[in-house]
């Protein structure tokens, strides 16, 4: 619990620091990508890619196949508290009756 305050704390401040300009939005990393979304900077898609990037591309496939997710195809959903993305609303419900 230690931790994760102290890791919530840090975030805060960095999330202070993009909203007055102190810090520079970064999309690599992952409190400036939430910022930019917000903002309207940066579409929750291309977050998610990002983020999918980092983590060795697991985003940037579909949860439930593993093709490889395209801009205008992206369903996202959250399921058993994680975020997780399809190629679409069929591949969603599949995803859902076999998990």
């Amino acid at each position: 619990m230690k931790q994760f305050t102290r890791r919530t704390k840090i975030a805060d401040k960095l999330r202070e620091k993009l909203q007055l300009g102190i810090k520079e939005k970064d999309v690599y990393d992952r409190v400036s990508r939430d910022v930019l979304v917000e903002d309207d900077e940066l579409s929750p898609w291309e977050a998610g890619f990002m983020d999918g990037a980092e983590k060795g591309g697991q985003h940037a496939k579909c949860a439930g196949c593993g093709v490889i997710l395209s801009r205008g195809s992206t369903v996202e959903r959250k399921i058993a508290g994680k975020l997780l993305w399809f190629c679409s609303e069929t591949c969603t419900k599949k995803f859902k009756k076999e998990h």
